[in-house]
């Protein structure tokens, strides 16, 4: 299991419900996994993590010529560059770890590839890029107005997004090239967008591109999703804002996903807040913390190498985040779901 990789406080990670713009301020989540990997790019211990570097060279795959303007970036991180006149592009600074590394640009198609970076060297990557045929360009993009159209939009944001507090600081810039399809039968909802979704948080100061490639909804809420993404630091408008930003990512940081595995893999879950419990049960209203056993770091991790760490265990596990409470939000949202978020 790898955790997402943003700069350590700069990122929303991800939560363990899956919405971009959420905040789970207490978590108590239930994880399925039998000889997992994940890989801790680890803010407890910054100071001693090493950086790798990648580069390489975008080329258009007919003639063969380079293709400047390229973004090439590792997904769910805020490391992205843009190719040069010869279509070279190099990214500094990248924490060791397995990445996504996804190249795009308007009129060809996208291509990516999962790298390794186990070694602080620079590592070499090539591609070549087909142009798009005219059945499978975009079409430009049309404002629909529909009534069934909005309801569905609206339905999407709940979903995909969240009506946190923070949430609700989070705007589609480019809606208009979302598709739904919504079964009114089964509840079944879908979409996807024809192009790159951007997404604006300015309640924690960044910017999201996104290629939506399957969202799902069923009709308890449950929802999934694939996709790549990078991130971007919005400009505050002053220096109290920036400020506010620094204090809400943190916020957010602490008790996330990526927050557990860190503490998980520098053996600090005591004190970090975090207490796991062993269960077989996989139903909210069945898991009473007292009545289970208490589990240890070293009961089910240890390290492969300096920014690996290996879990492993049976049935399921509790993880509870005790510097703070839940959101009513986030309650009613896991009422809604019916069984524990997993994460495979």
């Amino acid at each position: 299991m790898s955790p997402h990789r943003l700069p350590a406080c700069y990122e929303k990670d991800k939560d363990d419900i899956m919405k971009l713009c959420e905040k789970v301020s207490r978590v108590t989540l239930l994880m399925s996994v039998l000889g997992a990997l994940f890989y801790a790019n680890n803010p407890l211990r910054a100071q001693q993590r090493a950086e790798a570097s990648l580069s390489g060279m975008v080329t258009e795959e007919t003639t063969r010529h380079p293709l400047p303007g390229v973004e090439v970036f590792l997904s769910h991180t805020a490391l992205v560059a843009t190719t040069n006149h010869r279509g070279e592009f190099e990214i500094k600074h990248v924490p060791l770890g397995t990445y996504e590394l996804v190249v795009r640009i308007t009129g060809y198609y996208m291509e990516h590839k999962t790298v390794r970076l186990d070694t602080p060297q620079n590592q070499t990557f090539n591609f070549m890029l087909a142009p798009e045929t005219p059945e499978t360009k975009d079409a430009p993009a049309k404002q629909k107005k529909s009534k069934g159209w909005q309801r569905n939009l609206e339905r999407f944001e709940k979903l995909f997004l969240g009506d946190s507090e923070n949430a609700a600081s989070c705007r589609l810039l480019n809606p208009e090239i979302l598709d739904f399809d919504y079964d009114k039968n089964t509840g079944a909802f879908a979409a996807r967008a024809q192009g790159w979704l951007s997404i604006a948080n300015r309640a924690l100061g960044y910017g999201i591109a996104l290629d939506l490639i399957r969202f799902t909804a069923d009709a308890n809420g449950r929802t999934d999703f694939f996709g790549f993404m990078h991130f971007t630091g919005l400009t505050p408008e002053n220096e109290m804002e920036q400020k506010r930003w620094e204090e809400r990512r943190l916020s957010v940081y602490k008790g996330s996903v990526r927050h557990f595995f860190a503490a998980l893999a520098a053996h600090r879950l005591r004190e970090e807040g975090f207490v796991i419990h062993k269960t077989e049960r996989v139903k909210w209203r069945d898991l009473k913390a007292p009545n289970l056993a208490g589990v240890a770091a070293a009961d089910i991790s240890r390290p492969l190498s300096g920014f690996e760490t290996r879990i492993a265990f049976q049935d399921y596990l509790m993880v509870t985040y005790q510097h703070a409470t839940e959101e009513k939000r986030y309650v009613a949202f896991r009422q809604r779901q019916g069984s524990p978020v997993e994460q495979a």
